[in-house]
């Protein structure tokens, strides 16, 4: 059968299913490494001693170059691997079993950082928590998050009185503790069950290592002041990091009150998410002198929101709203006036965001630091909604894209892993309505050849690989362009996970098989009908000349069966690549016969709708096939 002599632009079904198997090719392999992302550990065990341990630490200006201490000499019982040790169990699940609801952490860290000193016993830390938690269901066995640590201690107290401080409680002997390093768990084995509606108390004591290399957990920041070189540490929770700071229930939904103490050198201030509640003075084994700074309870909250700064910065701050609201930066950029303009707008921000949705900020006060730099680059940035604690998109003016833009070239594990997605994502989102240009968010993805994360990627794909670039036949300048653009981009995470890929076949197999016939045990039956059958054709550029074809044909038989609602579904559908009036008069004429008179109407408007907006996606798609001809 010939082409419908109507406008529009044919190829043979064979090019038209090449195009569409080329998008589901690339998802599907964005899919396949998402879950092994998931599956796989990132490290094997007998690494994880070395990410403790780095080889050379990094040396102040006039420095000796140190000499790398050795860890503590208590090695933890690092899981074997499943075939030769340990059997299936919940340590294989992506979520946390149910038998633990946490209610309260105590958390006590003590980083050794001082001044002048980054050899590798002063990149460690040590700390205590005790959590008290809710038992659920009687287990002898619990589990909760931690990676890169070593657990030193671990003891369990209970059942306690519902104010968790009787003295007299007993303790629940622990038999056993092991990592089941696939999926990041601390397994602790009890001599005795645990009773449902009980609270207990887990007391862990641990150790780790500063990380230097990227911005997870608890990390050093370098930087110069009053012309010295100078470091501090400040947390990055989000989204999973918690677990390398302290052994947690690190999952969103379980979320419990904090206390928090930082034990630290005198030379520095510690600053957390509450109120400094009182601060007192400590001698270690040595003889040397460290501050001990408490924080008021926060308010219940989910662990990756816990947050920790040690540093030598100063402040300038003031009242908005009766809360304090605090500016810290460098002792240069403080003198220098640097600070003034941050502290003068935070406080009606804060403002016109609590009257805008009606909620009142949880805390008695803010600190923020708006020139912290995550890493040695020329120039200082701010990334807002941070940690993506916010329902909304950031803009930025035309200097602070460009800036955020060479970060990405220069150095993207900068910019943590959850900040690089929000800014691709948002950056596309406002250039489809407009509030930035096209090729600023285009300029975003030039860094992606070094881009491991599949959820950064995930994203990308999302908004440039979209239903439309396949389906319709008239985008054939931009997809040749865009494959060759994205496919040199991917070599290295493609090279990264290929190899994962090939040994874990037979897990991705069981995963996709029984997720598959979960899927099929699940689903109704009867939520696919004859008019998604029409509807899925339509969806092609080919296929809309097919449907619009059968329903001048069985239009009637349609309406009779489906409703005449179902007609106007179908002609949006039909209607979703026009571009002229011509084409709506078309439409309007074949569907005259067929609908009543203010269903006319509506269509009318909703036709012009398309419209309109699909000239302007044309425009947009010819701006992305200049970029990418630019750039390609």
């Amino acid at each position: 059968m010939g082409p419908p002599a109507s406008s529009g632009f044919y190829v043979s079904r064979a090019v038209a299913l090449l195009l569409a198997g080329l998008a589901a090719a690339l998802l599907l392999a964005l899919a396949v490494l998402a879950s092994l992302y998931g599956h796989c550990a990132r490290v094997p065990p007998s690494e994880l001693r070395d990410r403790g341990a780095p080889a050379a630490a990094p040396s102040l200006p006039g420095q000796q170059e140190p000499t790398a201490q050795p860890g503590p000499t208590a090695e933890p019982d690092v899981a074997a691997t499943r075939s030769n040790r340990r059997p299936p169990g919940p340590w294989d699940q992506l979520r946390l079993p149910p038998w633990l609801v946490p209610l309260h952490y105590e958390l006590e860290l003590w980083p050794r950082l001082r001044p002048d000193d980054l050899s590798a016993s002063a990149l460690r830390f040590t700390g205590r928590v005790n959590i008290t938690v809710r038992c659920t269901a009687a287990t002898a066995r619990l589990l909760l998050h931690s990676l890169f640590l070593d657990c030193e201690s671990a003891a369990v107290r209970g059942p306690l009185s519902p104010d968790a401080g009787d003295a007299s409680a007993g303790r629940v002997s622990v038999v056993e503790r092991w990592f089941a390093v696939d999926m990041q768990y601390l397994v602790l084995e009890l001599g005795d069950a645990l009773q449902p509606g009980s609270l207990y108390e887990l007391q862990l004591g641990f150790s780790g290592a500063v990380s230097q290399d990227t911005r997870e957990g608890l990390f050093l920041n370098l930087y110069a002041d009053q012309g010295e070189r100078r470091a501090l540490l400040a947390s990055q929770m989000e989204p999973t990091f918690a677990r390398n700071v302290f052994p947690c229930f690190d999952e969103p939904a379980l979320k419990a009150t904090f206390n928090i103490t930082i034990i630290h050198h005198p030379h520095y201030v510690a600053l957390s998410n509450m109120p400094k509640l009182s601060q007192s003075e400590k001698e270690d084994v040595n003889g040397s002198k460290w501050t001990v700074t408490s924080f008021h309870t926060t308010p219940h909250m989910p662990t990756y929101l816990a947050a920790f700064v040690i540093c030598d910065y100063e402040h300038i701050s003031r009242i908005e709203r009766g809360k304090e609201i605090r500016i810290w930066a460098r002792k240069d950029a403080i003198a220098d006036g640097n600070a003034d303009f941050a502290l003068n707008i935070t406080g009606p921000i804060f403002s016109f965001l609590e009257d805008l949705f009606n909620i009142s900020y949880p805390l008695p006060k803010t600190e923020v630091f708006p020139e912290m730099q995550v890493s040695d680059s020329d120039h200082d940035w701010v990334i807002l909604n941070l940690n993506v604690t916010g329902y909304y998109r950031v803009n930025y003016d035309k200097l602070g894209w460009k800036k955020l833009n060479q970060q990405l070239e220069k150095d993207p594990k900068a910019i943590p892993v959850i900040h690089r997605l929000q800014l691709v994502d948002d950056a596309f989102s406002l250039s489809k309505n407009d509030y930035i240009e096209i090729e600023t968010a285009l300029d975003l993805t030039k860094y992606l050849a070094e881009e491991d994360e599949i959820i950064v990627w995930h994203a990308v794909l999302m908004n440039l690989v979209t239903r439309d670039l396949v389906s319709d036949v008239n985008n054939h300048d931009i997809y040749p362009l865009l494959k060759k653009y994205l496919l040199k981009r991917l070599i290295s995470i493609w090279n990264t996970y290929s190899t994962i890929i090939r040994e874990n076949v037979t897990a991705l197999q069981e995963d996709y098989l029984a997720l598959y016939m979960d899927y099929a045990i699940t689903v109704s039956p009867f939520t696919f009908n004859e008019t998604n059958v029409i509807e899925a054709v339509a969806a092609s550029e080919v296929g809309r000349y097919v449907a619009k074809d059968f329903l001048i044909n069985n239009w009637q038989a349609v309406s009779e069966r489906y409703g005449t609602q179902s007609l106007v579904t179908l002609l949006y559908v039909i209607g979703r690549t026009i571009s002229t009036d011509s084409q709506i008069l078309e439409l309007q004429q074949f569907c005259s016969n067929m609908l009543e008179e203010h269903q006319r109407l509506t269509v009318q408007a909703k036709l012009q709708t398309i419209k309109n907006e699909n000239l302007k996606n044309k425009e947009r798609s010819a701006r992305i096939v200049a970029w990418l001809r630019k750039n390609t």
